[in-house]
């Protein structure tokens, strides 16, 4: 029997880590065992880099439109209806307005299994209301079975969010190894002259990102270390106060704000060093997309990232908010070539071990069909009992 799939999504912009996972995950789902179809609520514009890409691959894909709380109820319809319509059996669901509206619609359609997964820790929703949070909790609660990226984000779900033990995976997000793969040589225009050392950093402008904490980092680096150039590739409210930071420091020259861009591959095979100074990671697939391309990762110890880097053969950790450990991590990479190279390399097997997107969608099938057949069982169960 095939088991029908629905992706649900609230992505009101660009192409982030969740929605790369799901296009990267929709061509390797199919066959006999799994039919997947994805939706979009709560974004109302149907031209922008995700529903384009979606419907370029040629998957089933829906954008329902809605803005504001009295939009809810017609998002709810047209769920339910779509929901219905595809004879859903499992509907998994990422992100905050997708989770509150999937687990309420779900109900109201009977699909037989809800999951979520849950992609960020404490720091990607404290900006919310407390009701905000209430309901993302209750909402995650309820699902039938919770998906965490890594250990980190499985210990927040059973301790503060008070999902049961037993209800909870852990699946890392994966990466298509394949995209990552290119022409290493290649040097992107953000980045400068082949003797200088390059550092890139790829993420949102938000203060739990860190982006503050590399800027100091790289300041002192550069006293030791004047052949550097940093990277930041991404956009947010931070940008403007990061900018003045830069300057401040005497570094302006040397930090290249890229801003937002489609073609993270060619930015990454153009580094020479990658660094992420995150105070709070769900997981980090960035710093997959990075050791991937083959390129030595310094990292941040927090969150799920330290499920990534393990030990110093794969990339080396810093202790977060701490500029002197960063900039300590990349004048040694910097001056050491070879060093690079051994990380690189060792990083990109690891990542291709252990987190290639095939690996992760052969466990999402391999749920799926848990949770159906429990279902089922309960379902038979229960006739018996009737």
């Amino acid at each position: 029997m095939t088991i029908n799939v629905l992706h649900l999504t609230s992505t009101p912009r660009g192409v982030g880590g969740v929605e790369q996972l799901l296009l990267d995950g929709a061509q390797c789902f199919g066959g006999r065992r799994v039919s997947v179809s994805f939706a979009n609520v709560f974004a109302n514009d149907d031209t922008g880099p995700f529903p384009v890409a979606m419907r370029r691959l040629g998957v089933p894909f829906r954008n329902i439109s809605g803005s504001g709380p009295a939009s809810i109820p017609v998002v709810l319809a047209q769920l339910v209806r779509l929901l219905q319509a595809w004879r859903t059996d499992v509907l998994h669901m990422h992100m905050f307005h997708a989770t509150v509206a999937g687990t309420v619609a779900a109900r109201m359609a009977r699909v037989p299994v809800s999951v979520v997964t849950r992609h960020y820790l404490e720091a990607g929703y404290a900006h919310r209301s407390r009701v905000a949070q209430w309901l993302d909790s209750a909402a995650v609660r309820s699902a039938t079975h919770v998906v965490g990226v890594s250990q980190a984000v499985r210990a927040d779900l059973i301790e503060r969010v008070g999902v049961g033990a037993e209800r909870v995976t852990v699946i890392p997000n994966g990466i298509n190894i394949s995209r990552l793969n290119g022409d290493r040589s290649a040097r992107a225009r953000q980045a400068g002259p082949s003797s200088e050392c390059v550092l890139c950093t790829v993420g949102s402008l938000v203060p739990w990102k860190g982006h503050a904490d590399l800027i100091r980092a790289f300041g002192l680096a550069v006293q030791r270390v004047p052949a550097l150039r940093l990277v930041l590739v991404g956009d947010g409210p931070e940008r403007r106060a990061l900018e003045q930071l830069a300057g401040d420091l005497g570094v302006g020259e040397r930090v290249t704000f890229a801003g937002f861009t489609t073609d993270v591959p060619g930015i990454l095979r153009a580094c020479d060093v990658y660094v992420h100074a995150a105070r709070d990671e769900a997981l980090g697939v960035a710093i997959l997309e990075a050791m991937a391309a083959g390129k030595p990762v310094v990292a941040t110890a927090v969150g799920g990232v330290r499920d990534i880097i393990s030990s110093e053969t794969v990339g080396l950790l810093v202790p977060p908010a701490n500029p002197h450990a960063m900039a300590d991590a990349i004048v040694r990479l910097a001056g050491d070539p070879a060093e690079r190279d051994r990380l690189g390399h060792r990083g990109e097997r690891h990542v291709t071990e252990s987190f290639s997107i095939e690996g992760v969608v052969a466990r999402y099938e391999s749920l799926y069909e848990r949770l159906m057949n429990e279902n089922q069982a309960a379902h038979v169960r229960a006739r018996a009992h009737a």
